[in-house]
């Protein structure tokens, strides 16, 4: 069992191209985390499971705060717009997209402030501000893919502690999500079409390209091969996390 020993909220994010085991992992992983309450957090509905349910995340959600950090954080919207624009067309689902990533930026923002010593936490990312930038690059429209420095200094940095990088090429990731029934991006439909592969190649190449950006910055990076076993993947984590912490 691993405890991380933290005096404010610790953010790690799982990333990796769908069908690379993030989920799989990361659930895995939260059985060895001792402690403190560890939550399990996903972009797609910003909702942790019910068990593991902040206090007071309704008011943490309050329509007026939210707006707040919009009128205060204008730079930072303006900033994934443009990065979006510059990798792919403009759509109202990019948006969409957009407004929810930056949701939990705030999220992040506001438990990280309140940084309570007696509750100390570790929020696990599936689907996090790292695997949204690489998101953002698809689909593709021609366009080259854009340099994500601007969006790791201002979205990531300060909010993202910790990275662990599933290494899973396009196309063990393509064998993945065709043998899987309950996948939710968008691969999971049509993932046999050329356009669905190439998709999914550029994708690869948006995370790859914004992890090694992470590293650059100074955050802490753990690359992991998908094709080992689970609980092997586990046990890195954890040796992982017990050195990297003590050296935070």
């Amino acid at each position: 069992m691993t405890t991380i020993p933290s005096a404010h909220l610790r953010v790690i994010e799982f990333v990796g191209l769908p069908g690379a085991g993030k989920t799989t992992i990361l659930k895995e992983f939260r059985q060895h985390v001792l402690g403190a309450p560890s939550f399990l957090f996903d972009i797609n509905d910003l909702k942790p499971s019910p068990r593991d349910r902040l206090p007071r995340l309704g008011k943490v959600f309050s329509l007026l705060s939210l707006l707040l950090f919009f009128a205060t954080h204008a730079r930072l919207y303006r900033e994934m717009l443009l990065y979006g624009f510059r990798a792919r067309r403009l759509s109202l689902q990019m948006f969409y997209k957009v407004f929810s990533y930056i949701r939990v930026a705030y999220f992040i923002d506001v438990e990280k402030k309140r940084q309570r010593e007696d509750c100390q936490a570790s929020l696990l990312l599936d689907q996090g501000l790292v695997q949204a930038i690489g998101s953002m690059s698809v689909p593709s429209s021609g366009k080259p893919l854009p340099s994500p420095k601007r969006l790791v200094d201002i979205l990531v940095m300060k909010r993202v502690d910790m990275i662990i990088f599933l290494e899973c090429d396009m196309w063990q990731a393509l064998e993945r999500i065709k043998q899987r029934s309950h996948g939710g991006s968008r691969f999971d439909i049509g993932a046999r079409t050329p356009l669905k592969k190439l998709e999914l190649g550029r994708m690869e190449s948006a995370l790859r390209r914004t992890v090694n950006e992470c590293k650059l910055a100074g955050i802490h990076v753990l690359t992991i091969s998908s094709k080992q076993a689970v609980d092997k993947s586990v046990a890195q984590i954890r040796h992982w996390l017990i050195d990297e912490v003590a050296a935070i």
